[in-house]
């Protein structure tokens, strides 16, 4: 079973304007033993295509339960 545990920081930088091209990248910060399961920190970008800003960010942490 997976949880979503929370979305820390969550940022929209940039507005998105209707028909852009998105594109997204998780990476992996930290993965920490929890009783029964293991809990992941990720780090989430959103960037438009053409733009140096991204238009989203946000630090998530997930739950994953065997």
């Amino acid at each position: 079973m997976g949880l979503n545990y929370s979305v820390d920081q969550l940022r929209f930088p940039e507005p998105v304007a209707v028909g852009s091209r998105v594109r997204g990248e998780i990476s992996v910060v930290a993965v920490e033993e929890l009783e029964g399961g293991v809990q992941l920190a990720l780090n989430g970008v959103a960037e438009r295509e053409g733009q140096e800003k991204p238009v989203c960010a946000a630090e998530l942490v997930f739950r994953q339960y065997r």
